[in-house]
């Protein structure tokens, strides 16, 4: 019997979130010209000033990888507001035992101001959803990030999702956007190699 290799399948709102590149599906090289056209359009940039700026968010989004999970979301709605990306991928379940899992989500690696808040946030059915919320100090002042551990009870992997702001209230409004979109999150195939068939 074969085995389908992973693959993550998720239905971003495009009123709400531009995709970001994934190599190798979608390079950068080939993603930035058409994310430009495509976010132009809908600001009804024609400007050059603001089809420029639009290009600078951009090629910093699309080349940041600060965060080493697979998927890259843009939040920006408007020209005027502050975007937020938002990172998930998913992480083989052996190198994230229920330690770590809580260690990611309280971001106890974090010089944090108060013990995170973690909740448990409504899943699509048969899958758990938790969040974390942290503030910590860092040296241009506080910042406060999110982290989600998504599981949907696929045996290899889980989901996990992270995002970052200066602004608590940009970050916070954001929740229901995350959180529908991961939602629509599912895991397809089986973990191949390392000893699984």
């Amino acid at each position: 019997m074969s085995v389908v290799p992973l693959e993550l399948c998720y239905d971003p709102d495009p009123a709400v979130w531009l995709v970001g590149p994934t190599p190798p599906h979608r390079p950068y090289e080939e993603w930035l010209p058409g994310a430009v056209e495509v976010t132009s359009e809908g600001f009804e940039a024609k400007s050059e000033e603001a089809r420029s700026y639009i290009r600078a968010v951009l090629e910093r989004f699309g080349t940041d990888e600060s965060m080493q999970l697979s998927e890259k979301m843009l939040r920006w709605r408007t020209i005027t507001e502050v975007p937020l990306p938002f990172w998930f991928g998913m992480v083989p379940r052996d190198e994230v035992p229920p330690e770590d899992v809580e260690f990611f989500l309280a971001a106890e690696n974090e010089p944090l101001v108060e013990p995170a808040m973690v909740d448990d946030v409504e899943a699509r059915a048969g899958a758990s959803l938790r969040r974390g919320l942290a503030y910590s100090t860092h040296p241009d002042g506080i910042t406060v990030s999110v982290r989600y551990v998504l599981d949907d009870g696929h045996p290899d992997v889980v989901v996990l999702g992270y995002t970052a702001a200066d602004a608590p209230g940009r970050l916070i409004a954001a929740f229901d956007d995350m959180e529908e979109l991961l939602r629509t999150v599912e895991v397809k195939g089986r973990l191949v190699g390392a000893g699984r068939e």
